[in-house]
């Protein structure tokens, strides 16, 4: 696989408000602030070296191209600088795909979900299977798995569900539509199971072993939505 030349220059130092954050270059869906960040911070304080960032340049702009949980760690010290390695680029896709190469092995693993995110966007960008094969380390036999999670919203979008909503909706057999409509309403980031079934067996295990706080009052509150939900659902 062909891959942009780019710049390199030596470790410096950046100051953290001048970097910009940008979601079409960053693989992962959100920042784990709660926990991967809080952790590298607690782990700065007691003294632990990390690598330093890359930092790309393009269009008279820096951006975060590796190493946005160690940014973030240091704003939770309140630190105002951070050592990184600055790299020029010629486009925003050559970021994207130096990020991925970047973080594919490495720090937080990316979700699956994630990588149907990804290997949709890079498709749109005219990258071939093999390319997204290569960058994306998931054989091209199996990219199909992961792009047909993926919808593009009429704003241009990309929507992935994450394996517990997809499952669900292939075995109701939903159409395409009613899939973009689901995704559209659902709140994916509750879920954590990868499966209606492994979310069950988790929730009868908690009521079997009396582990379901239920005199606590959201947990109680919750308990009576689900029981009402499937007293109307199941016709009880």
């Amino acid at each position: 696989m062909k891959t942009q030349k780019v710049e390199i220059n030596e470790i410096e130092e950046f100051n953290i408000e001048e970097l910009v954050f940008d979601r079409d270059i960053y693989p992962r869906m959100f920042i784990d602030k709660r926990g991967d960040a809080y952790a590298y911070s607690q782990a700065m304080r007691a003294g632990a070296e990390f690598p330093p960032i890359v930092v790309g340049v393009y269009k008279g702009k820096q951006y975060g191209v590796d190493g946005w949980h160690r940014i973030t760690a240091k704003k939770l010290l309140k630190k105002k600088t951070i050592k990184g390695i600055k790299r020029v680029y010629r486009s925003k896709l050559s970021m994207l795909k130096d990020s991925i190469k970047l973080n594919i092995l490495h720090g937080r693993k990316i979700k699956r979900f994630e990588k149907s995110r990804l290997t949709r966007k890079l498709k749109d960008n005219g990258l071939s299977t093999r390319e997204i094969s290569e960058l994306m380390l998931i054989p091209i036999d199996k990219l199909n798995v992961f792009l047909e999670r993926t919808f593009k919203a009429t704003n241009g979008t990309i929507i992935t569900s994450k394996e517990i909503i997809w499952k669900s909706m292939q075995k109701q057999q939903f159409t395409e539509t009613e899939m973009q409509t689901t995704m559209k309403k659902v709140n994916q980031k509750i879920f954590t199971a990868r499966s209606a079934i492994s979310l069950l067996k988790q929730l009868l295990e908690l009521i079997r072993c009396d582990l379901l706080p239920l005199h606590d009052e959201e947990t109680k509150e919750l308990t009576l939505k689900l029981y009402e939900e499937l007293t109307d659902r199941l016709e009880l």
